[in-house]
């Protein structure tokens, strides 16, 4: 009888052991996939004030080249302006698609002025653009992903309780529309600057390889 009694207890503790290391490890993973979530917030919020940066530039470009066009200037530098100024996640995620389609159609119409197509520093500004779009792309992916992952666990058992607990709750995604910045765009194909001519320089000649023979010695030696 103490045995069976002691067997049970150690059973019993074993049982209260993992339970309590199961949740003690719910509880850390669920922390770090906060802290990893808003990881890569950051780097979306840093691509997002690249891209602002970027704005200034094309403005001078639409108003020097496209006058006509004052009203798409002005909400360009409107929407540049409400990007930086709001913390909101959502709301970052509907002003910077708004701004996609307003960058698209900016360079479509500049995209039709022979001079621009030509202009270095024009086409470099558009490579800028292509590649800080494709790592927000790549930054909007993950976080969406994680966003998924995160709200599996919060929303389902057994770590529903344990988020609960934690207070946590299901968050949103960002839901962010990029229209352009694809690799197989057309557009995308017209913004990439040509390789820099190399100077002309004779090809330098192959060395020759040694002869080497493979069995100089053994029994398989004619010699």
């Amino acid at each position: 009888m103490p045995l069976e009694l002691g067997s049970l207890l150690v059973i019993g503790g074993l049982i209260v052991g993992g339970i309590g290391a199961f949740i003690r490890c719910s509880m850390l993973g669920l922390r770090r996939l906060r802290w990893h979530i808003e990881g890569v917030w950051f780097e979306i919020y840093l691509q997002v004030l690249r891209r602002c940066e970027l704005i200034p530039q094309l403005l001078r470009v639409v108003r020097s080249h496209l006058p006509d066009q004052v009203e798409l200037a002005d909400t360009l530098q409107q929407m540049r302006w409400d990007a930086e100024r709001t913390a909101n996640r959502q709301e970052q995620a509907a002003i910077q698609g708004r701004l996609s389609m307003a960058l698209k159609t900016v360079v479509h119409q500049t995209h039709r002025l022979a001079e621009l197509r030509d202009d270095f520093d024009y086409m470099n500004l558009l490579r800028e653009l292509a590649l800080t779009e494709s790592h927000l792309a790549i930054s909007r992916d993950r976080y969406n992903r994680l966003i998924e992952n995160h709200n599996t666990m919060v929303l389902k058992y057994p770590f529903k309780p344990i988020a609960r607990g934690l207070k946590l709750s299901a968050l949103q995604d960002f839901p962010m529309e990029i229209t352009w910045w694809t690799p197989d765009s057309q557009l995308m194909e017209r913004t990439r600057l040509p390789a820099p001519p190399l100077p002309n320089q004779p090809p330098s000649p192959r060395p020759e390889t040694p002869r080497v023979d493979s069995a100089p010695y053994g029994r398989y030696n004619t010699r």
